[in-house]
């Protein structure tokens, strides 16, 4: 069983180009500290001792990004493609010899480890017989959704055979979509959860930002604390405000790609 764990990685996947808040995921959200100091922190916790790693790019632009972290012995780095970001996940991969990932997205503070865990748990479970494991919410894989809270599972034998069947654009762009678009073609498991859709924790524009930072606050936790969602969910819809300001920011950015 140890040895499974030993061939698994997770990686986040960050650049500091977004267009709509530029640098978000190096902005100090909550006691000084970024998105990416809380994700490593949270994740580097994870029972199963899997490494982390931060998969950048080699522009020139996210040499902050990547100082910032190189020389930290808690997790690892990486820089490759930046616009196909698919290579970037298999080349990265293939250098640290690992050959079944969970990704995860970089703009995502709530991200939550215990459900990560659980992808870990049932891949394994299932016998490793799956290519794809991830949460869906409302049959859809929740990497669409503004939730913000789930990561992926995806084997590198997978991606590698994405590469190998599209060269399309968006695929490269986006990781995982050519496997939503194509089920007949992979193994797919998604684990039916049910979830408050009018819940908003992925940032993408600056009163996303501002809603976490605030959420972050009220509850005031050590930041590798992996948070309980209903009481994120039960202070969100006690607090009209942030409500109102979420669903008006779930209208105005639709994830679906």
């Amino acid at each position: 069983m140890e040895n499974i764990y030993n061939d698994m990685i997770i990686i986040i996947q960050g650049r500091l180009s977004s267009s709509r808040l530029p640098k978000k995921i190096l902005l100090p959200i909550y006691k000084e500290n970024c998105i990416i100091d809380i994700l490593l922190e949270r994740l580097s916790k994870n029972k199963y001792k899997i490494p982390v790693c931060l998969a950048t790019t080699n522009n020139k632009n996210d040499n902050e990004l990547y100082n910032k972290y190189k020389n930290n012995r808690n997790i690892l780095c990486y820089r490759g493609l930046e616009n196909n970001v698919l290579y970037r996940f298999i080349d990265c991969s293939q250098k640290f010899k690992k050959n079944i990932i969970i990704r995860v997205c970089s703009d995502n503070p709530f991200l939550s480890l215990k459900y990560i865990e659980e992808l870990i748990e049932i891949y394994i479970k299932n016998g490793q017989q799956y290519d794809y494991l991830s949460f869906g919410l409302n049959k859809k894989p929740s990497i669409l959704t503004h939730i913000g809270i789930f990561s992926e599972l995806v084997t590198l034998e997978t991606l590698i055979k994405i590469k190998q069947k599209t060269s399309e654009k968006k695929y490269l762009e986006h990781v995982t979509s050519y496997l939503y678009n194509n089920p007949d073609k992979f193994k797919i498991y998604l684990i039916n959860k049910k979830y408050n859709e009018e819940l908003r924790l992925t940032i993408d524009t600056e009163s996303d930002f501002l809603i976490a930072k605030e959420i972050l606050n009220h509850f005031n936790k050590e930041i590798h604390y992996d948070y309980n969602h209903n009481d994120i969910n039960n202070y969100v819809i006690n607090n009209k405000k942030i409500l109102k300001n979420m669903k008006e920011n779930i209208f105005k950015n639709d994830k679906s790609l």
